[in-house]
């Protein structure tokens, strides 16, 4: 988790914090929760670990996941899927991001029921989910560079996304 504020409206997110989440459903939802509460964050990136050396942006989160008894919903209001806003869900149209690839599936396991969560529990905040492919530690050190590049992209385009995601598409600030 990455949640942001935006106090300074020109230059994109002027301050952050960083969480590490427990891979335990039991644990981790609280534990974001009451980050997200203490924070108040402008905008949350989620992270995620999957398989595959690419970094993916999650345009969806399924009320989906894997239990012992199989696939069950997150919550009892069915099998419902969550967007995040449509100023956030155009980052993948913009070419300085063409490096994303895109997925409708964030799957059924603790990365999609956390990003399902959070859209839930905070409708109208900006919340994107990106998985980042697990790698040999040869692979992450060739890639870094260019990862971390990218993730300063994401951010700094997230930035720039919400802040025209006020009302009539104006600035938050006015």
């Amino acid at each position: 988790l990455a949640a942001f504020k935006n106090n300074a409206p020109t230059t994109g997110f002027s301050s952050h914090t960083h969480t590490t989440l427990p891979v335990d459903f039991r644990h981790a939802w609280p534990q974001l929760r009451k980050k997200i509460k203490t924070a108040k964050p402008d905008a949350i990136l989620l992270m995620g670990e999957k398989q595959g050396g690419f970094l993916t942006l999650e345009t969806i989160a399924h009320n989906r996941r894997i239990s012992r008894r199989g696939i069950i919903p997150i919550d009892t209001k069915g099998f419902l899927t969550l967007k995040p806003l449509p100023a956030v869900l155009d980052l993948r149209k913009n070419p300085s991001l063409k490096f994303l690839s895109v997925s409708k599936d964030a799957g059924t396991y603790l990365c999609n029921f956390i990003y399902y969560k959070t859209l839930s529990a905070r409708p109208g905040l900006p919340v994107l989910f990106l998985h980042v492919g697990a790698l040999s530690e040869t692979e992450f050190i060739r890639r870094e560079e260019k990862h971390q590049t990218a993730l300063r992209r994401l951010v700094h385009e997230l930035a720039k996304a919400i802040d025209g995601a006020g009302a009539n598409c104006t600035s938050r600030e006015n």
